[in-house]
């Protein structure tokens, strides 16, 4: 069976969970950490993560999971300004750490 890792526990998050879970996949969802980052170690294990918290947190949640062995990531969140993207594409080229 597959693992899903939702980052986002808001409305995008809870709809997509709702479908992998009547698909009969396995879900888990992290709301916003304490400290601002996802640890590697609650995302380990995952098939696929998907991105659903908000702009400013893509490229942090992005780099956990690439630092969790994660490599099939949807990022499906809205509220992307524009230097979002920049430093969420630097993150990913600079893999690995």
């Amino acid at each position: 069976m597959h693992t899903i890792t939702i980052l986002g526990d808001g409305g995008l998050g809870g709809a997509v969970a709702a479908d992998a879970r009547e698909r009969g996949l396995t879900v888990r969802i992290l709301g916003r950490p304490a400290d601002g980052r996802h640890l590697p170690a609650a995302i380990a294990g995952s098939d696929l993560v998907i991105e659903a918290s908000r702009g400013d947190a893509v490229a942090t949640n992005v780099a956990s999971a690439l630092d969790a062995g994660v490599r099939n990531l949807v990022i499906a969140t809205t509220g992307w300004t524009p230097t979002s993207a920049p430093s969420c594409s630097a993150g990913c080229r600079a893999w690995p750490r």
